[in-house]
């Protein structure tokens, strides 16, 4: 065997919520920079290192420390005993590559402003980043990216761990990527003393760690503790070595105990001392940072392989678990968007308000969902109050971005509700391209015009320019009526509609009716009226059948049936549970790790809605709206609200859903069997990509954060 090297990495895993509240674990990871200060400033262990996993932890730190103490941190940094990372915190994919941007390029801003270099960033847990990642990253000096694939929630790309290769982004961004087994692998190999156990390797003192081991004293389980760590380390370097591993070095990284959120320890530095005289040179090792990984990499000279595209993240399931918050934070999303395109057309914004928009949205995207007894204690106290605290991220995300959306209107000159208020709009194309869109503006029921009741069959928009009569449809909502239009605007294009009295309001009798006094229309003829059924507009023919819902949806100008799976109708709910045998914390935890990766276990009950009624509640000029309410098991209602635009290639279907709910594991999945491989896109993480075909080969092609 080749003499090998294995480049410690010492650091913790951050998990905002797993291990305890959100405060608690602030306090936590502020005391942790604290010991590891401590232990530096000892000088009693030289080549102790410390590699923080984020920059969370650098902010988090300053948050709490005095200026003595952020002094010592910094001299440490930038001693290289302390190891920065431009990832801000371990993420899921609904942070966007705006919110990524600001997090990466603030990362780098603290590196500078006390005079050190980074060129690395770091994520664990998770087990995919979104394709923005690479250009994001170079664009703000970093050079690599290293990660820490968890199993439990997702396999590694490119069918092989370790590995290392050149990931390239959309906009032609490219770092070097590591990616390393689990986070706690340097416990399981016995690189830190009392923190050993069988998680992802598993041997012949799997079954004695947890009944016969480290229970007689603190010499034998010293004894015990080598033993078991000269015997997995060498299985796990001749491991790589057959498995054509290409570097004589390996990156392993080691926690403080075998937990997340887990304190320094130094006692590491002995446990090396012993291991590297047990092998006498056979395999060296020594403490590591990222950057030093890396140049170790780059002095190799080998020629990695290069690798596009996205990388899926298996943890979108999780994002699911909180629905309501996730569409808060989605709308959130949208309302900032609008506010960086309107910050870039050169309109100011309170800094203040706008830095804590983007620590709550950081904060919500972060992958800790929960306390870690939500599955075998769902009702606990502690559950509730990690899962609120990050409720409330997403609800003080939402007001903040809908604070400076607002700022930024009433810069445009918009005016709040005042009496006798005028009713002209002007509508803003924020973007650099031409857009048609649904625009809807409300007069609300306290309203009058002309000093009359507002009366729609009176009224019509036009173009305060062109005075032309903009088409219409007029709908009831909660606070009044509402002018929906379809407008079409140049890029950053503005224009301003006004409200004015029709000059003819009666309407013809018409002689062609397809509704009868009873309200129900149920005649189909050649003067182009609708049933619910059969819908034909002029881009799209959709048929609706009873039971199967919507079974063909046909683009009139290709004359592409834009089904391909015939079997279920599109937006049609599927309902999986699956059974827990009895009413206990083990029970709930085995059901739930049989379901694997893909959260469906050999015993899994399935249900396809059954679409039960059809109604058309809106016809219009510009629009028609269909609702389908359908019955599926595991749900009180189902509903489908299909809006179809007539003269437009739109369409949109709400969903609405009410869950009965219950202990046994469920998942409501919606049917879109739209497009053939290739034919498809969606948009995520920050950019557009063809699901199976822009991604890095072997990665995640079971779900996708959209």
């Amino acid at each position: 065997m080749r003499r090998f090297t294995i480049l410690l990495i010492h650091n913790t895993h951050t998990d905002v919520g797993f291990t305890g509240t959100q405060t608690e674990i602030e306090f936590q990871h502020y005391d942790f920079l604290l010991q590891v200060i401590s232990a530096l400033e000892s000088e009693k262990y030289p080549s102790f290192r410390w590699q923080c996993e984020n920059s969370w932890q650098i902010d988090n730190f300053y948050e709490h420390a005095n200026v003595g103490e952020k002094r010592l941190l910094e001299k440490w940094i930038r001693r290289g005993k302390i190891g920065l990372s431009g990832n801000y915190l371990n993420m899921t994919e609904l942070a966007d590559s705006s919110t990524l941007e600001y997090w990466v390029k603030h990362a780098r801003q603290y590196a500078m402003s006390i005079g050190t270099d980074s060129y690395s960033a770091m994520a664990c847990d998770v087990n995919g980043y979104g394709s923005a990642l690479p250009d994001i990253l170079t664009q703000n000096g970093y050079k690599y990216f290293f990660g820490s694939i968890h199993t439990h929630h997702g396999m590694f790309p490119m069918y092989k761990c370790p590995s290392c290769f050149r990931w390239r982004g959309a906009k032609g961004g490219e770092i070097i990527t590591f990616l390393s087994e689990h986070y706690n692998l340097g416990n399981e190999l016995g690189l830190c003393p009392h923190s050993i156990l069988s998680y992802s390797i598993h041997d012949k003192y799997s079954q004695k760690l947890d009944t016969a081991m480290f229970r007689t004293d603190r010499e034998t389980t010293e004894k015990e503790e080598l033993e078991i760590a000269e015997y997995r380390i060498k299985r796990y370097v001749k491991g790589l070595e057959e498995s054509c591993y290409e570097f004589d070095f390996v990156p392993v990284l080691v926690s403080g105990a075998y937990t997340d959120n887990a304190a320094p320890n130094v006692s590491i530095c002995d446990r090396i001392i012993k291991l590297n005289y047990i092998f006498r040179g056979e395999i060296q090792i020594e403490f590591s940072l990222l950057d030093d990984l890396f140049a170790r990499i780059e002095e190799t000279n080998a020629e990695l392989p290069v690798e596009y595209g996205d990388f899926p993240d298996w943890w979108a399931t999780g994002i699911g678990t909180l629905p309501n918050s996730v569409r808060i934070y989605r709308e959130a999303q949208r309302n900032m968007r609008l506010v960086d395109k309107l910050k870039n057309d050169g309109l100011c914004f309170d800094n203040n308000q706008y830095d804590y928009a983007m620590k709550n949205a950081v904060l919500f995207a972060e992958h800790t969902w929960n306390y870690c007894a939500t599955v075998i204690n769902p009702w606990s106290m502690m559950n509730k109050l990690v899962e609120q605290t990050n409720a409330a991220y997403s609800s003080n995300y939402s007001s903040a971005a809908k604070k400076l959306l607002i700022s930024a209107l009433r810069k445009l000159g918009d005016v709040q509700i005042q009496a006798d208020r005028g009713h002209s709009w002007k509508v803003i194309n924020p973007n650099a391209f031409d857009i048609t869109y649904p625009i809807s503006v409300v007069i609300e029921a306290w309203e009058y015009l002309n000093g009359c009741k507002f009366d729609p069959t009176r009224f019509e928009l036009r173009d305060e320019q062109t005075r032309e009569i903009i088409p219409t449809q007029i709908q009831q909502t909660p606070r009044g009526q509402s002018f929906n239009v379809l407008l079409t605007l140049g890029a950053k294009e503005n224009r301003t509609i006004i409200v004015t009295e029709k000059t003819e309001m009666d309407e013809l009798i018409d002689h062609h009716k397809t509704i009868s006094t009873d309200g129900v229309r149920d005649i189909y003829n050649d003067n182009g009226a609708m049933v619910v059924s059969d819908i034909d507009t002029d881009y799209f023919v959709i048929r609706i059948e009873k039971c199967d819902g919507i079974i063909s949806i046909v683009e009139k100008i290709t004359g592409k049936e834009m089904l391909t799976d015939r079997s279920i109708g599109a937006f049609t709910g599927v309902h999986d549970r699956t059974h827990i045998p009895s009413d206990s914390a083990a029970a709930r935890k085995l059901t739930r790790r049989k379901m694997g990766r893909n959260l469906v276990a050999f015993g899994t009950e399935r249900s396809i809605a059954q679409l039960i009624d059809a109604v058309m509640i809106e016809n219009g000029s510009i629009y028609l709206t269909i609702e389908l309410t359908y019955k599926l098991q595991g749900v009180q209602f189902y509903i489908i609200r299909l809006k179809v635009y007539k003269h437009y290639p739109m369409l949109t279907a709400d969903i609405i859903v009410e869950m009965k709910g219950g202990l046994d594991p469920e998942n409501l999945y919606i049917a879109l069997p739209f497009a053939h491989s290739g034919d498809i896109y969606i948009g995520k993480a920050g950019n557009v990509i063809r699901p199976g075909l822009d991604q890095i080969s072997g990665s995640c092609q079971s779900v996708y954060a959209v």
